[in-house]
């Protein structure tokens, strides 16, 4: 799935209608990105187990 993150030209609308238009459309983009992640969480934890551990990366115990 593609995400578009180009933001729309929300500057010809006038004030109240805009603060509106801008919710509404946040809500729209969340839900896609909640789609999206639903949809990808699989692959996306699998992936993590693929990307080689960089050398010089500290574990978590050795951080303190």
């Amino acid at each position: 799935m593609y995400i578009d993150f180009s933001k729309y030209d929300y500057s010809s609308i006038d004030g109240n209608q805009r603060d509106l238009y801008i919710e509404r459309g946040k809500a729209a983009y969340r839900e896609i990105l909640k789609e999206w992640f639903n949809n990808n969480v699989d692959e996306i934890l699998e992936r993590k187990w693929v990307v080689p551990f960089r050398e010089g990366r500290r574990k978590k115990n050795e951080r303190e």
